[in-house]
């Protein structure tokens, strides 16, 4: 389980909200709010399925589909996420402290990861900058209070 702050810049906007995820072997659900805590959007990804549910107010270009796939990007496994590129022409690079996804040889998204405060790879500071759709996330995770 992880707390989140994340601020979202797109073009010249930027977009502060918390996340909020609880990821088991069975499901991970997340859930967005913006800084007054109202519900931005909910998702939940099992194996057999990939709902949510989005506020009206939230824009149109902010797709759960995408959230998701951020999501795998920046905690899932390299393994995994290796796997994942296969039978593209993407590749995974990987080096200390940032992962990218390379097409011909250009960056399309890049993650960097800050030294970890612990062993738990989800308690940490990133930035995410995807070239290809032209936003970048800065997220601060912190393990929720009991």
């Amino acid at each position: 389980m992880a707390d989140q702050l994340v601020v979202a810049k797109y073009r010249d906007q930027s977009i502060a909200f918390e996340g909020h995820v609880i990821a088991t072997p069975e499901r991970v659900f997340i859930v967005a709010t913006d800084t007054l805590g109202r519900k931005a959007m909910s998702i939940t990804w099992t194996d057999e399925s990939l709902t949510w549910d989005v506020a009206s107010w939230v824009p149109a270009q902010l797709r759960p589909e995408n959230v998701v796939g951020d999501f795998a990007l920046m905690f899932w496994p390299e393994q995994a996420v290796g796997q994942s590129l296969s039978g593209t022409s993407a590749t995974l690079k990987t080096g200390p402290g940032f992962r990218a996804i390379a097409l011909a040889e250009k960056e399309i998204v890049r993650i960097d990861y800050a030294a970890a405060n612990s062993d738990d790879p989800w308690m940490n500071h990133l930035t995410y900058a995807n070239r290809a759709f032209g936003y970048e996330l800065d997220i601060q995770s912190v393990e929720p209070e009991p």
